[in-house]
Order: structure tokens, then sequence, then C-alpha cells
């Protein structure tokens, strides 16, 4: 996913998130066959998942409405600093390549993977965007969502990756919303599910990230295999 922060200008609204999603979808379709394209939080394999996609398809019409955008918010040519992994670097020049096409002077600054995300994530540097990525501990939709987007989860000015909010995103409204949804999932999954699902719809429109990709195991096997088994939280089972 790629996270902005506050102070950032990668992210002027809705319509300009349209097309830095539908651009960066296009690029990650290609990037591997372990890496399946999304706009949203929730990956398919959890409880709460309905395939949706808030952000409207455009092509070069959305692009246009984009830039229309940036500059009537006063931020068209504002400096933006993207941030990534060194080992992905390719994908952090493709979303400089996406900020410079909407008007933005992007450069990119590819921290070492040891101390990229104690960086990204203290938020005395003021990191305007960059590169995040999490996977749950246990299938459940409180670690996607509550765990990353609470008030609480924000600590500032932490250089111990104690702070799960990059963004900076907090909601009282959005939180009020989560603790109904815990409280309802052991009663009545289903009824959590649509409050999940309204709350992960809330918090995108509200753009403190663009999601990019899911991750996707794939698993070649031989025809002589037989009983194969998948389990979503660990892989192939194997005795």
């Amino acid at each position: 996913m790629v996270g902005s922060r506050p102070p950032a200008v990668t992210v002027v609204n809705v319509g300009g998130v349209d097309a830095e999603v539908r651009a960066v979808e296009r690029r990650t379709a290609d990037i591997a066959l372990h890496l399946a394209p999304t706009c949203q939080i929730l990956p398919p394999n959890f409880p709460s998942y309905r395939r949706s996609c808030q952000y409207l398809p455009g092509g070069v019409a959305g692009l246009d409405r984009a830039r229309r955008l940036v500059r009537s918010s006063g931020t068209s040519g504002a400096s933006v600093t993207v941030w990534v992994p060194a080992p992905i670097a390719v994908q952090g020049r493709f979303m400089v390549s996406v900020l410079d096409s909407l008007g933005y002077r992007a450069r990119l600054k590819a921290a070492p993977a040891p101390s990229y995300f104690n960086r990204v994530l203290d938020s005395r540097l003021r990191v305007q965007t960059g590169y995040v990525g999490w996977g749950a501990d246990f299938p459940s939709d409180v670690t996607l969502i509550h765990d990353v987007f609470a008030c609480a989860v924000f600590v500032p000015g932490s250089s111990n990756q104690s702070n799960n909010d990059p963004s900076e995103f907090c909601n009282p409204s959005i939180d009020r919303q989560m603790a109904r949804a815990e409280a309802v999932q052991a009663q009545d999954p289903p009824a959590a599910g649509a409050l999940w699902q309204k709350v992960e719809h809330e918090i995108l429109a509200q753009a403190p990230m663009v999601p990019t990709y899911n991750r996707q195991v794939v698993d070649f096997v031989s025809k002589r295999v037989v009983n194969y088994e998948y389990h979503p939280q660990w892989g192939a089972l194997l005795d």
C-alpha cells in the first residue's frame, strides 16, 4: 500500500486517487505472478471481504480530470518525496512517474531495508508518502483495519516501529464504528461483516492510503500429488 501523511500533497481528493490507483494497478498487474492488484484494504480470504472498488475508471479522461483537481487544489508543482525500501525501488520509481504525471514534482528516496520502517513510521521525520505493508497474525478484520487506522495506534515520535499508523489517520466517528463492529463480532458475524465493510469504505473515501496489491501464493505440484491442502494463513499443509 502507498500511505500518505496529513502534510503530504499526494492525495488531494478521491478524484486524484482514482487516476493514481488505476495507474498503479496496471503496473502491479505486470510485476509478478505472486502479486494481485487491489483497491481494497481487506484481502479476498478475509471474512468481511466483498469485492468492490470505489475508485472510478476513467482512462485518459480520468487522468485529465485528476490533473484539473490537482490544479484547483493549489498543490500543482509541489515537491513530493516518495520513500521506498531499496529492494523495491522500481515500484517507487513508478510512483514518482505517476505523481509527476498528475502535476507534482516527485523524487525518490530509497532507504536500506533494515532501517526503512524505523524512519517512515517516525512522525518527527514527516515522511510524505511511502510504501508500507502488513500481514495479519490472525484472519480477522480487526488486525487489518482497527490495528492500522484506529486513533490509539498512532504513536507520535516513535523510532522503534511501535507506531502502527503510518498515515497518522484518526477519525473518532470511524473509531466508534470499529468498536461497534468488534462488539457485534462474537454474537453476529454476518452483521459485523457489514459494519466492517462500511468502515473500510469510509476509510478509503478519506484516502489516508492507496491499496496497490495483495500477495498471493502460487504452488506448482506434480500430477502425482494427491490430497493437496492449502491454509489461508499458513499456506500448503505438509505432514
